[in-house]
């Protein structure tokens, strides 16, 4: 395999690689949430910078959901939403290793593996990326959303529609 095509193979393997999952935030992405009152959370996801802007945009709804439930309420109102894209820097050097002989290994948080390459060398490279962050202030309620909600959503409903994705 040539050195273009060899970098070309690990650089597709890494970048289809994972988003972020589904978890706690624990600074590599994931949702997190602040009490605000007894019924109100800022709630938000970052993802990564192979999580597009949808997945995070519905992780985040999960996790409304989640504490919704949790709270023993039934549904929850948007009350504002944002989503944007903030800012990242990574280091190259942690998804790739000096390559010497016939194997280079390329490893990132997600998944690791090994290609059988001719020889190549990829240098530290710091780059800066922008990825996707969805947030949202949410107040709980119990029964009925209350009248004039413009954004409410059932708990309940909205978790059976993410497990039958």
């Amino acid at each position: 395999m040539s050195r273009p095509v060899t970098v070309a193979v690990v650089a597709a393997l890494v970048l289809s690689s994972c988003a972020t999952s589904y978890r706690p935030d624990a600074g590599h992405g994931g949702y997190a949430e602040t009490a605000l009152a007894a019924d109100s959370y800022r709630v938000e996801f970052h993802g990564n910078r192979y999580t597009s802007q949808e997945t995070a945009e519905q992780h985040l709804m999960r996790r409304c959901a989640e504490l919704t439930l949790a709270a023993g309420c039934d549904g929850f109102v948007v009350e504002t939403a944002e989503q944007t894209k903030a800012r990242q820097e990574i280091t190259l050097a942690e998804h790739y290793q000096r390559v010497s002989g016939t194997t280079v290994t390329y490893t990132n948080k997600c998944a690791g593996g090994s290609l059988l390459p001719d020889t190549m060398d990829v240098p530290e490279q710091t780059a800066t990326i922008r990825v996707p962050v969805a947030t949202a202030t949410i107040r709980l309620y119990r029964g009925s959303p209350p009248d004039g909600a413009a954004e409410a959503h059932d708990a309940r409903q909205l978790l059976a529609e993410v497990a039958r994705k």
